[in-house]
């Protein structure tokens, strides 16, 4: 196993447990554990990627993950909240991960205000406040770069802002009757994107999102700025992104989406000598995703979405050759514990490395 950001999360479980120890409690410490299993089947017709076994894998029974989580109070407006995930993430032998995902202490005296520190889920676009909890949306596969085990991702990196070690603010302040502006900021250090390394001194990350939310529409904004990664001893990677996501009922139906644009560039490392910009790609990515969901009644829920991926970065095979799937699907609740979902894709692609295919994903979530 993988231990993710382990001596952090170490660090914010010994401020939580000194916090609780030296605050004057004027509410007991409380401890809810909670948490949830999503186990997958996966089948399909062809796909040429390499971690899909050079085009061999037809099927495959996968466990996608498994989240446990802690939370509660230790002090009147102090509140704490840990994440420990399991995931299935592919490789020569499609092993288990384990990532300490959050871990984090807030004070948050009112609904309008919160301070939080520690290892956070950045408030950006719309799925990343879903990431972990399958059971909180309707596709067996998620949004290309969201869907963390490549199964069908195809590698597509760099297009969200997912965690922040640091400190954020957050809050929801009314507008008018049925209105309210939710707020985030953070500011903080982020892991490299390339594999799991973590070097804090190089990465610094400046983000928030702002929505207007209401009874039956909420649109948001979320703007991440000098998300620096290093990639060799010459040149550090500047990501600027930015996402617009939205949400609308009307009925039974509720219509999802997402637009996020990734600008990338870089500049030379502080005492590096012989950088030239010139050696080093710089480009813009460009993803969108809209998804339909329909109540047929409180059991059952039918969707339908589409997904799309744009770069015009020269050494990508999808450079002026968007990567584009539609999908539909059907979700059963038999308990308020247990979900099963079904869904096909059709997986649009006009290269000869990677020709358009198909698959079928049904996936049985638990929760406890």
């Amino acid at each position: 196993m993988k231990y993710s950001f382990r001596s952090f999360g170490l660090l914010v479980a010994f401020l939580i447990f000194s916090v609780s120890d030296v605050l004057a409690q004027d509410d007991e410490f409380k401890l809810n554990i909670f948490g949830n299993i999503a186990t997958n089947f996966y089948g399909f017709t062809k796909n040429n990627a390499p971690y899909l076994s050079n085009g061999n894998l037809k099927a495959t029974f996968l466990l996608q993950q498994a989240n446990l989580y802690f939370s509660g109070n230790v002090a009147s407006d102090w509140k704490y909240f840990v994440e420990f995930t399991f995931q299935a993430e592919s490789g020569p032998a499609n092993q288990i991960m384990f990532h300490a995902h959050q871990a984090w202490v807030e004070y948050r005296p009112s609904d309008e205000f919160g301070l939080r520190i520690g290892r956070t889920l950045c408030p950006f676009g719309f799925f990343n406040a879903v990431h972990s909890r399958p059971a909180l949306y309707w596709m067996v596969f998620r949004p290309m770069p969201y869907e963390e085990t490549g199964l069908t991702s195809d590698e597509i990196e760099g297009m969200r802002s997912e965690f922040s070690n640091g400190l954020m603010v957050s809050g929801a302040l009314p507008l008018t009757s049925g209105v309210k502006l939710d707020y985030g900021a953070y500011v903080g250090n982020t892991e490299n994107v390339n594999g799991f390394q973590y070097d804090l001194s190089s990465t610094k990350k400046f983000g928030g999102r702002l929505a207007v939310r209401s009874e039956y529409i909420t649109v948001g904004i979320s703007p991440v700025f000098n998300n620096i990664v290093a990639v060799d001893n010459q040149a550090q990677r500047n990501s600027t992104l930015i996402a617009v996501d939205g949400t609308f009922k009307l009925g039974n139906f509720t219509l999802i989406g997402e637009y996020v644009n990734a600008a990338r560039s870089f500049s030379a490392l502080a005492g590096s000598t012989g950088f030239n910009a010139r050696n080093y790609t710089e480009h813009t990515d460009n993803f969108f995703f809209a998804s339909l969901g329909y109540d047929v009644n409180e059991r059952w829920l039918v969707f339908a979405g589409i997904e799309s991926f744009s770069t015009n970065n020269p050494s990508s095979s999808y450079v002026n050759k968007a990567q584009t799937s539609v999908d539909a699907g059907v979700n059963f609740r038999p308990s308020d514990r247990i979900l099963l979902k079904a869904e096909i894709s059709h997986h649009l692609f006009n290269t000869a490395t990677r020709p358009t295919y198909q698959s079928l994903g049904m996936s049985a979530v638990v929760s406890f």
